[in-house]
């Protein structure tokens, strides 16, 4: 039976379902899997542009849940791959960078045009090296790309040149392959993110148990008026104790200097007003609480704020 790419796009087009592997991810991980693909070729793009001073594009093609051997088998030869830790999530992953895209980046970050033709052989010590710079600035934009699932530490641990020798897992273990579509300049191909279902479990149970509390919550009224309630009274609210305003012309405003005395016009037995929140609620009377000043309290606002 074909591979099988359980974890498509809206719009991509139907796939074969094998009964023998059902699939492992439910709606809210489908999701999740595939804001961080989107999020991750924005990011990446925008990072590379600024690197190789091009125009980069690159946009997510889809989220596939396959075994390790079907994802190894799919890669193309000669390859360049970056076997990566995910702390703190367990086992490694793989990133895997087309070598035509990593050549032609390499060859604008030189300084070259960009454009040459691209050599069908292994990449040298040098290119691997060169290489690792694009790897280590995928690997920095995945971590904020996962962000919204698990706090990630990439670390690029160390590359392969032969997809053979880089077993980050059985190759009957199910992985999911996170792919985009990457161009620079004339040069386009598929660059991938294999991490294995096993290492990638912990933090999608994880998510899953805070959809489940949050679902809960917001189904439960009561529960949700009382954190409603429980928030609102520490929210810090203004009060404040004034006089009734006083008016001046603008010429009056103008011409003020200091030791100049404006009159409140706010007669003694006449209360304050005492706003909550810039909305008048109170009414009070000065005086003093030990060597502070205070008010009390002697009415209720009504709705027209008299």
């Amino acid at each position: 039976m074909p591979p099988t790419g359980l974890l498509t796009s809206p719009h991509a087009t139907p796939q074969t379902y094998d009964f023998r592997r059902p699939h492992k991810f439910n709606r809210e991980h489908v999701r999740a899997l595939h804001i961080v693909g989107e999020t991750f070729a924005r990011r990446l793009a925008s990072a590379l542009s600024t690197t190789v001073r091009a125009i980069c594009q690159i946009t997510l093609h889809n989220v596939s849940q396959l075994t390790y051997e079907e994802y190894i088998r799919a890669i193309p030869l000669p390859a360049c791959l970056a076997v990566i830790a995910l702390q703190p999530l367990p086992g490694t992953a793989l990133l895997h960078i087309p070598v035509p895209v990593l050549l032609e980046a390499t060859d604008r970050l030189l300084g070259g045009p960009g454009g040459a033709a691209v050599p069908d052989r292994p990449l040298t010590e040098i290119e691997m090296a060169l290489a690792r710079t694009f790897q280590e600035l995928a690997l920095k934009e995945l971590r904020k790309s996962f962000e919204s699932i698990v706090s990630l530490t990439p670390e690029l641990l160390h590359q392969e040149a032969n997809p053979q020798f880089a077993q980050v897992a059985v190759s009957t273990d199910l992985i999911v392959a996170v792919s985009v579509v990457m161009r620079i300049g004339n040069q386009e191909g598929a660059a991938s993110i294999c991490i294995p279902y096993s290492s990638l479990q912990p933090a999608l149970d994880e998510m899953s148990g805070q959809i489940a509390r949050s679902s809960q919550s917001v189904d439960d009224p009561e529960r949700v008026q009382h954190a409603l309630e429980i928030g609102l009274e520490k929210v810090p609210v203004p009060v404040t104790v004034r006089f009734n305003d006083v008016s001046l012309t603008s010429t009056e405003l103008v011409d003020l200097q200091c030791g100049d005395v404006l009159a409140l016009h706010h007669r003694v037995d006449e209360p304050l007003a005492v706003d909550v929140g810039g909305v008048r609620r109170f009414s009070a009377r000065p005086g003093r609480a030990g060597r502070r000043l205070a008010c009390v309290l002697v009415g209720v606002a009504t709705e027209d704020g008299r």
